[in-house]
């Protein structure tokens, strides 16, 4: 895709601009029915964007095959909040903390304090305002 980015400045002094661009593919599904998969040491990849609805969820999914600890490591980079969401599919399980927030350029590990069932659980990422825009990235560990 080609893209025309516009930017206005106005500033009596002198600035300048830097700027990178990076290639994200969006890994997420629209329904939890039809979650992505992560294996186990690979990392999944999404787009938040601007025009998108605030509705708009991508979900993930990790399936433990025995009884061990959940980890994460997350980041993002974008102009406003993105929450991350760890839920069990089993409504028997209850995780405490599961939700969290990355602003800017953030990055954070997710981990359980213990190991937990053999099971599957999902990952529901959204944005948290209608002007967030940006990307992440989870790696299941």
């Amino acid at each position: 895709m080609l893209f025309t980015y516009y930017i206005i400045a106005k500033s009596l002094k002198d600035y300048r601009l830097r700027y990178t661009f990076t290639a994200v593919l969006e890994n997420g599904s629209a329904s939890k029915k039809k979650a992505t998969t992560i294996p186990k040491g690979k990392t999944a990849t999404g787009l938040v964007l601007s025009e998108d609805s605030v509705k708009k969820v991508d979900w993930y999914k990790v399936r433990l095959s025995k009884s061990r600890k959940l980890s994460f490591d997350v980041k993002a980079k974008s102009c406003d909040t993105i929450k991350f969401e760890f839920i069990p599919a089993s409504s028997r399980i209850i995780l405490f903390g599961s939700t969290f927030s990355l602003y800017d350029s953030e990055s954070n590990t997710y981990a359980t304090k213990g190991a937990m069932p053999a099971r599957t659980y999902y990952i529901k990422v959204y944005k948290y305002s209608k002007t967030t825009s940006g990307y992440y990235s989870i790696k299941f560990n």
